[in-house]
């Protein structure tokens, strides 16, 4: 699943084919496409679970059939009162699982103290569970929470737009315009460094070259493809990865010789 580029189709096919069924992705790996599989968890309203290659199989498989087979709330919805929250996100609430939590946010005009219903289905009956909280009138981490909400905002209107299948200009305005507002780095802004030095004075002159970078770990040289050569690049149909090793062995061999150069410097004063 490392090497899937089509993330945005499957991911509007499961949202096409899936109704009120749930899925629950499991990846295994360091090579993971883990944008993939973690949207699918949350198309599909369950959840995703990763399991790195040191860890035991069995214990992991375990879990997550625990995980499964006892949901703590299913097809959650809250009541909200006379409270009138507008901008709600998520729009569709995820199941709850033991060992998991769900974060609701959105915006409200009514501070003071207001009941809320959380309801839903455990084990198959039907639950609510009032709540009494206290909305403040102003908050010291007010502008915080206001960025939290903006981001979260962004993300769910990226995954609307992105798993439509027509473009909704309405939703990429939107975007922009909270990417503008809150300072915000999204597909449509950016932030812009000006600098007056010129670090490249002679671009003709200035060599094209292939800049070897690590394979992922577990991942053969087979595993990326042939890609075509190119007038700038014309070695860019060669993979460099094998010259680069990988970080952790940067790192030994870096405290190899550190360790080397103080066992001399050590000798050299005796």
């Amino acid at each position: 699943m490392g090497y899937i580029g089509n993330e945005y189709e499957v991911l509007r096919l499961i949202k096409e084919i899936i109704g009120s069924a749930r899925l629950f992705a499991f990846g295994v790996g360091t090579g993971l496409n883990r944008f993939l599989l973690s949207e699918m968890g949350h198309v599909g309203r369950g959840f995703t679970r990763y399991m790195d290659p040191t860890e035991n199989v069995q214990t992991v498989a375990k879990e997550l059939a625990q995980r499964l087979q006892s949901p703590v709330l299913t097809d959650i919805t809250v009541d909200w009162g006379d409270l009138q929250p507008t901008q709600l996100m998520p729009q569709t609430i995820p199941d709850l699982f033991a060992g998991q939590s769900i974060r609701i946010q959105g915006r409200y005009a009514k501070y003071g103290r207001h009941v809320i219903k959380i309801k839903g289905n455990v084990n198959g009956r039907a639950a609510t569970m009032p709540l009494e909280i206290l909305f403040p009138e102003q908050s010291e981490q007010g502008e915080a929470i206001a960025l939290i909400w903006a981001r979260s905002a962004i993300k769910e209107k990226m995954r609307l737009l992105n798993t439509r299948s027509a473009r909704d200009n309405n939703l990429k305005q939107q975007v922009t315009q909270l990417g503008l507002n809150f300072s915000l780095v999204t597909q449509w802004t950016a932030f812009v460094a000006v600098s007056e030095k010129n670090y490249n004075p002679n671009p003709t002159y200035t060599p094209n070259r292939d800049i070897p970078l690590p394979m992922v770990k577990g991942v053969n040289k087979q595993a990326y493809g042939n890609q075509s050569r190119s007038r700038t690049a014309p070695n860019a149909g060669n993979f460099t990865g094998a010259a680069v090793p990988e970080p952790a062995i940067l790192f030994g061999l870096f405290l190899v010789m550190m360790i080397l150069g103080f066992f001399l410097i050590r000798r050299s004063q005796r």
